[in-house]
């Protein structure tokens, strides 16, 4: 059986899942801020709570007061750093037309993963950071038609 309840903005504020016997339930609340952005997520023992820049991005999301991941964005509002709650850091670098170019170790700089465009804005290579690449081809219809990974 389950129950879904929502507010009057029509966001998800309350769900309720529980075995077919009425065991196990699982129960998850949902709070939001006035403009709508999800503020608080809890369930199963556990809170979530989310913060947001001025521009309405999100900045981090924390538990029991410990702030699990943070976001750096740059100028153009596009993830440019995802800290999670070891302080790993990871970096996000985008070419000209603001396409994911680069995943970067936060600390050493090194390439996680690389990626390359058709002039059409697709993806034609995924380069991870241990060597293996992947070649993507279209057809001319511009649908995948083939992935090549070496």
């Amino acid at each position: 059986m389950e129950r879904t309840l929502y507010n009057m903005d029509n966001r998800l504020s309350y769900q309720r899942a529980e075995g077919k016997k009425g065991r196990n339930p699982v129960v998850n609340q949902y709070l939001y801020y006035l403009d709508g952005s999800l503020k608080e997520a809890s369930g199963g023992g556990i809170t979530c709570r989310y913060e947001y820049t001025e521009n309405g991005l999100l900045k981090s999301k924390a538990s029991s007061g410990k702030i699990l991941l943070a976001y750096g964005y740059d100028k153009n509002r596009s993830l440019s750093s995802l800290t999670d709650v070891t302080g790993k850091t990871v970096r996000y670098v985008y070419d000209a037309m603001d396409r994911l170019k680069r995943v970067e170790d936060g600390t050493q700089g090194t390439a996680l993963a690389g990626y390359e465009y058709t002039d059409f804005g697709k993806i034609r290579a995924l380069e991870y950071g241990n060597g293996v690449r992947s070649e993507y081809r279209y057809g001319d219809d511009g649908m995948p038609s083939g992935l090549v990974t070496v």
